[in-house]
């Protein structure tokens, strides 16, 4: 299978650019952490290989778990061009990583990089913005509505691992995408511009010369049981929970009764 080049379809000019040599070389130098917590330099990983970096936002993002959800399914590891890998970064630390790869299902090995330095080096941007309506990515539009969507956030994220809070990473803090030759240049850039910005997968799999699968979704499934169960959590129906800021009402109350540190990060997990 030919490995070719196509600019992103979405460039924004400027915002987009390629990183320098001179970045791309510092890159390789520097650390990220592996779900052990050992550190290992970026170019070991990608040394010889075409690779894919794919930058995501913290560890509890819903919106990023969808997307590398999604892209294990699109583009298998078998699927992939001999000689590349997809290599998937987060910005937080080491102990999250295991339930992230249990959540998202991902095949593709994860790294944490919680100094950051690898975001500051790349310029991709912190904000808590989110997609304007009507401008939805494809995996976004599987997360359902915000309700159903903050509900799942919180159930995956702090209401699951409270204890990780301290190493999911900043809470506004984007990502991207990028795709390096062997030889270690690049040849696609993709900076987040809000939460939800990640490449279009198909766009990612027409970059790479990879035709995607069928992305079998059960999120839409389990939106509905957690519509229901989260509907049961008061006796008196969805009239209590029915709206985004009574659920984040009654989340955060039961955050706050089981330790005050949750209501913060259960808040933070139910934003974009």
């Amino acid at each position: 299978m030919e490995y070719t080049t196509i600019a992103a379809k979405n460039a924004i000019p400027g915002l987009d650019a390629l990183p320098t040599p001179k970045d791309l070389e510092e890159a390789r130098s520097l650390d990220v952490v592996d779900q052990d917590g050992k550190e290992v330099k970026l170019g070991d990983l990608i040394a010889g290989k075409k690779a894919v970096l794919i930058f995501v936002r913290h560890w509890w993002c819903i919106n990023c778990q969808t997307y590398v959800s999604h892209l294990s399914q699109a583009i298998p590891p078998e699927n992939l061009p001999q000689g590349m890998t997809i290599i998937i970064i987060g910005p937080g630390g080491s102990v999250p990583i295991p339930t992230y790869i249990e959540t998202t299902g991902s095949p593709y090995p994860i790294y944490g990089n919680p100094s950051l330095s690898l975001y500051r080096l790349f310029g991709f941007k912190s904000n808590l913005a989110g997609s304007k309506k009507g401008e939805e990515k494809e995996y976004e539009k599987a997360l359902g509505g915000l309700v159903v969507r903050t509900w799942s956030a919180l159930k995956k994220g702090p209401f699951r691992h409270l204890e990780h809070a301290s190493q999911v990473g900043p809470k506004d803090q984007n990502g991207g995408e990028m795709v390096l030759e062997a030889d270690g240049s690049c040849i696609f850039m993709h900076r987040m511009q809000h939460s939800a910005d990640h490449t279009e997968i198909a766009e990612l799999a027409e970059t790479l010369g990879i035709q995607p699968l069928p992305i079998s979704d059960g999120r839409s499934k389990q939106s509905s049981r957690d519509s229901s169960r989260k509907s049961s959590v008061d006796g008196r129906g969805t009239s209590r929970v029915g709206t985004p800021s009574n659920l984040t009402t009654a989340t955060g109350s039961v955050a706050t009764g089981a330790h005050q540190q949750g209501t913060t990060e259960a808040q933070s997990a139910a934003a974009p």
